[in-house]
Formats: C-alpha cells, structure tokens, sequence
C-alpha cells in the first residue's frame, strides 16, 4: 500500500456529480460537487497528460494500438476493466434522441445505443492503463464494438456461466485471476456491497468506477482514473 496516506487504495466516484477533481493525489483534498452549481475545490484540477499532436497518417486504432501494447512496460500499468452495458451499450436509448455522440447498433438480434464518445474516452485511458473487457459480452465485445469507437480488439476476461445482470459480484473471482497482485480500476454500472468489500480488502491499489448506465463513460470518470494513474505511476517512481 503507499505510505502516508497520500494515495487511497479505494476510490469510489458518486455516479451522479459534476467532477471539479477527484482527489489531488499530491497530499489535498479536492471538492465533488453536485449540481447546485458550487465549484470550489480546496486544489488544482488534474489534468491528463495527452499528446495532441498525433501521426496524421495513423487512424485512431492505430494511434490507440502504438500505446496499447503488450510490452513489459504496459504490464507495469495498471489494468482498467471495461464493462459493455451500461458503460459503452446505453440504456433507455429511447431517450438519447440524435445525439451525435451515439449510435443504435443491431447486435445479435438486439437493439444497443452505442456511446461513440466512449470510444474518445477508452482511447485516452489507454495512455495510462492496459485495457481489458469485464463483461457478460466475453469474445462478443471485440466482434461487434472496436470498429465502432476505433480501437482495437482488447483481450477479455471469460466469466463462463457465471453472469447475472442487474449485479457485478460475478466478476470478482475472474477478475482476481486475471489480475493477481497488480492495481485495478474498473468500470461499471452495477456494483454492489460484495464488489466495495473486495475492493477493500485486495492489497493492491484498486478503484471501482460506477456510472449512470443512461449516460456511461464520461468525462468525469475519465479524469478520474488517467489522476489515480499517474498517482501509482508518480509513487513507483518516488520508490525507485
């Protein structure tokens, strides 16, 4: 665990906030505001560390994949585990109108509002993290979703006949082995007490991400895990 209480193991994001920072990781506390429109924080914001000048003649899967590799160096990043529902497939996509950030997709039969914005943010995150799929979807994730938010196929952890919607517990031991002794963050709309108790006690840094499975990955929790990132990467350096 870090020393002196400047990096919590635990970090648990309310889904329905207005994100002015997180946590500043270097030792203050910042402020989550809700939307009554107060947005003082006792910090700085975090900011992602982002090269906006990428190779023109790369597609995005391209520039995602050149970062997402499987080197010794992206071993020592921490993992984000991705859900699909809820967090890249919206629900109530009745709702969503002609947003231009999402796209209706006909996927096995089935209807899913697909968040293209998703896609933006996953990129992002690749910079600071090795992702993989945590979803019921299994190998159907990169069947149907990297064309889609331009990325390429990540590797998926199999849960078997372990899934139960409306939950997430079913992730955990799958999870464990995917991932032993190494920091995790992971996304998803469906936690419950027995994913915060897990969370808990791993003794690695971990980081539960819950979202509004209306609204999915956003800005807020993107900020979010690319600060808690570059806390654990900031703390291997001080104890190198």
């Amino acid at each position: 665990m870090p020393g002196d209480g400047v990096l919590e193991r635990v970090v648990l994001i309310p889904v329905a906030i207005r994100l002015d920072c997180v946590r500043n990781f270097e030792g203050s506390r910042c402020r989550l505001d809700g939307d009554h429109g107060d947005t003082n924080t006792t910090s700085s914001r975090p900011r992602l560390a982002i090269n906006d000048t990428p190779n023109e003649h790369q597609s995005k899967s391209e520039r995602f994949a050149a970062s997402h590799t499987t080197s010794r160096q992206a071993m020592s990043r921490p993992i984000l585990a991705v859900d699909v529902d809820g967090v890249i497939s919206l629900f109530g996509h009745d709702e969503q109108g002609d947003r231009p950030t999402v796209r209706l997709e006909l996927v096995d039969g089935v209807m899913h509002c697909i968040s293209l914005a998703a896609g933006d943010q996953l990129r992002r995150l690749s910079e600071h993290f090795e992702l993989v799929w945590a979803t019921g979807w299994e190998k159907r994730a990169n069947k149907h979703l990297p064309e889609l938010l331009g990325i390429p196929k990540l590797p998926h952890i199999s849960f078997g006949a372990a899934a139960r919607f409306g939950s997430a517990h079913w992730k955990l031991g799958p999870l464990d082995a995917y991932g032993p002794g190494r920091a995790i963050a992971w996304i998803d709309d469906s936690f419950d007490e027995r994913c915060h108790a897990w969370a808990r006690e791993r003794s690695a840094p971990t980081m539960l991400v819950p979202v509004d499975p209306r609204r999915g990955l956003e800005e807020a929790q993107t900020e979010a895990l690319a600060a808690w990132a570059g806390a654990l990467e900031r703390e291997a350096r001080n104890d190198s």
